[in-house]
């Protein structure tokens, strides 16, 4: 079967003046654009494919990107956002101007939509050119794993090196102030008082523990897999003189004993996976004093779609995003409470924003490969799209074993001053 050589309004040209856009690579990729331009109008983009240009949108580009080779752009075609994104990560496209602006119009639900599937657009492709050859070679590249040591979070965290979701209580507030305003939430959250004995699930460096014994006087015991954060625990209780009331454990949680006036997770329940939620909450259910109160901190789904598999295939394979029905109905099964709950997505994409200016910032300075700078900015920008379009929520839910709860009804306690003795 020929190509369709009949002219077409929206044909460009490269300024090299080869005009390709007959050929079935570059014809598919811009079906699939075309497509995601109309349902987007007050967006205007570029696209500069090899041998070929074409602008969408009537105003002057938000962004432009460059597929530097014909495999690359196959990739789009097969695999939308995420074959866009490992593409992107290898050095087979360039990104100028607004990332965040590009990953929303490449993102999975964008492309899931009727009729602009990535495997519709192939479908139209074989029918019109016939038999093409697409994509030539195996899968592309995975993501690959890398154990990055302190100093890589420290130069573009917080002082207390806080990976996971701050709250800005201010417009004005730093970083730095927005992850103590979480911890201090956080603590009110649990009506901590000073004596209380504090299991943190997946301590990372320490953050929670230190504000928790240091401002609300409670007896903390961290669990940690990572032997970077261990030391970084240890070194760290020393130095602020917190023997015997800030410990640290490397290993899983689910290994701790005895019993515990309070429970906290932050940022670990979503790296795990669905698949071990009935084992962390029947376990958290035996850790936790009858009376007791836990916080659950964690990423989850707004929708029951899976937001960005690029994130969860390539870059954190093995986490998971549920639904806060389904965490909340595990949990019941379990006989967890809920008692209070906030979605502080709003407050996830600010700082995910923050982190990925002061990850720009830090990049050229951190000797990385550049497959993965590519990959952390990537993924932060990508996760501050889900947010902001609501596809991705924080949950922060507090829970209690008793069924019938003698916490106050009002949420006063969680915001009053002045701070507990």
């Amino acid at each position: 079967m020929k190509p369709n050589t009949e002219k077409d309004p929206d044909r460009g040209e490269h300024p090299s003046g080869g005009a390709s856009r007959n050929h079935p690579v570059i014809w598919g990729a811009c079906r699939i654009l075309t497509s995601l331009s109309r349902q987007q109008p007050d967006l205007s983009f570029e696209v500069d494919f090899p041998g070929y240009r074409q602008n969408f949108g009537a105003q002057k580009p938000d962004f432009v990107v460059r597929f530097r080779n014909m495999s690359s752009v196959s990739h789009f075609i097969f695999s939308g956002g995420i074959g866009l994104g490992v593409e992107y990560m290898k050095g087979a496209v360039d990104v100028e101007g607004d990332l965040q602006s590009l990953l929303h119009v490449a993102s999975a639900s964008a492309l899931s939509r009727k009729g602009n599937a990535p495997l519709a657009t192939f479908e139209e492709l074989r029918n019109r050119f016939g038999r093409t050859a697409l994509w030539k070679g195996g899968p592309p590249e995975a993501g690959r794993k890398s154990r990055f040591r302190n100093e890589f979070y420290r130069s573009w965290l917080d002082a207390n090196m806080t990976h996971s979701c701050a709250l800005y209580e201010n417009t004005s507030d730093d970083l730095d102030t927005a992850q103590l305003n979480k911890y201090r939430n956080i603590c009110r959250q649990l009506r901590l008082r000073r004596g209380d004995s504090l299991l943190d699930a997946g301590c990372g460096w320490g953050g929670m523990m230190f504000y928790a014994a240091e401002r609300f006087g409670a007896r903390c015991t961290g669990y940690t897999q990572s032997e970077h954060q261990y030391e970084h625990v240890r070194e760290e209780i020393h130095k602020r003189g917190l023997e015997g009331r800030v410990d640290v454990v490397l290993d899983d949680y689910r290994t701790a004993t005895g019993r515990f006036d309070r429970f906290v997770c932050i940022g670990m329940f979503e790296n795990k996976g669905l698949r071990h939620d009935r084992s962390f909450f029947r376990k958290t259910r035996k850790l936790l004093k009858p009376e007791g109160i836990g916080v659950l901190h964690t990423i989850g789904s707004g929708g029951g779609r899976r937001f960005n598999r690029l994130v969860s295939s390539h870059i954190f394979p093995g986490g998971s995003v549920p639904t806060l029905e389904k965490i909340t109905g595990r949990m019941a099964r379990e006989n967890l409470w809920v008692y209070d709950l906030e979605d502080l997505h709003h407050h996830c994409a600010l700082t995910l924003d923050e982190w990925a200016r002061r990850f720009d910032q830090a990049a050229s300075s951190l000797e990385l490969p550049e497959y993965v700078v590519r990959m952390w900015r990537l993924y932060l920008n990508a996760c501050a799209v889900g947010f902001k379009t609501g596809d991705l929520r924080n949950y922060q839910i507090t829970f209690t074993p008793e069924r019938t709860s003698r916490i106050r009804v009002t949420r006063r306690y969680a915001y009053a001053d002045p701070m507990p003795a």
